[in-house]
């Protein structure tokens, strides 16, 4: 597995599996999945990433996912 500890990525291709708990009552639907590399300090998106689905808050959309 890819260290998580970005200071050691280089260039290429790099893969992270994180589960996600969703709670039973969340509501059905599609949403949208984004990601983001965040300040440490602030906790808020601060990395421009060289990837396709930049939006103008730093996240960027990945890919969606459906709550059945």
């Amino acid at each position: 597995m890819a260290s998580t500890d970005i200071r050691d990525w280089l260039p290429g291709r790099h893969s992270i599996r994180e589960s996600i708990p969703i709670p039973q009552d969340f509501k059905k639907d599609v949403y949208k999945i984004n990601v983001a590399i965040l300040d440490p300090e602030l906790m808020k998106p601060a990395i421009h990433m060289e990837m396709k689905g930049e939006r103008d808050d730093l996240l960027y959309t990945i890919g969606e996912i459906e709550i059945r």
